[in-house]
């Protein structure tokens, strides 16, 4: 497609890829929520000609990709006990542009190298807890260090970011327990499972894994850490 070709989107498209872009990545159900609010709040032709997800990702792709070289993408996350879609804006040109990920500009050298060595160990290992993640720092070579006040910062920041989560598994069975352990609770069960949560992630030993902002953002980066493309998510692609 040349650029002549290039159409602008309609206006709950644009706004649909700018809160995807804000939000790095989305889970289908809040997707489709948005959707659902752009209908009301822009019109009902605020999506075009169609309302279905996918073929609304479809049209963004056939103008965002030529102009920009990027396109939605959507993982299945297969890890809990059902399967989940994300979507989220990629770069899928394995190039050298596509590899300048998001902590190129964001962090200093030394707590890159601290990045690049958590995440090479979770590709390793899967899961690691979180005290485990934050001792790395004494594993760091070619001069790189980092204090533990550091470490735990940065930890902090990837769970934040959305680049780690605590383990799908761990979350499911802490769950189930909640859910044993307040039958008869009052109405405000909700708010002492957030706190519960909130305070488990801030647990040195919760069990953390890579979400799915790191499978979709740096696949690449992770390719060359040493993930074999057998271990990858499975991606839907919307193209035409």
């Amino acid at each position: 497609m040349s650029s002549l070709d290039i159409q602008p989107l309609p206006a709950g498209q644009q706004m649909l890829l700018q809160r995807l872009m804000a939000n790095h990545v989305m889970s289908n159900d809040k997707a489709k929520l948005t959707v659902s609010s752009l209908l009301e709040e822009v019109g009902e032709n605020a999506m075009g000609s169609t309302e279905n997800l996918s073929q609304i990702f479809s049209n963004i792709n056939q103008q965002l990709n030529p102009a920009f070289g990027l396109e939605i993408v959507t993982m299945v996350d297969k890890s809990g006990e059902k399967a989940v879609k994300y979507h989220a804006v990629v770069n899928t040109q394995c190039d050298d542009v596509a590899k300048q990920y998001s902590f190129e500009k964001a962090f200093t050298a030394h707590e890159r190298a601290f990045i690049r060595l958590l995440m090479q160990r979770m590709v390793e290992e899967g899961t690691m807890k979180r005290k485990d993640c934050i001792n790395l720092r004494s594993t760091l070579t070619k001069g790189f260090k980092l204090s533990l006040d550091d470490a735990e910062r940065m930890v902090q920041i990837l769970l934040d970011e959305e680049w780690l989560r605590v383990s799908a598994r761990q979350e499911n069975s802490d769950d189930e327990e909640e859910e044993e352990d307040g039958e008869n609770d009052e109405p405000s069960q909700s708010s002492r499972k957030r706190q519960k949560k909130k305070l488990r992630r801030e647990s040195v030993q919760i069990k953390m894994e890579l979400a799915p902002r790191s499978f979709m953002e740096l696949s690449h980066y992770l390719s060359d850490l040493g993930l074999e493309e057998e271990d990858m998510p499975q991606f839907l692609f919307h193209r035409r």
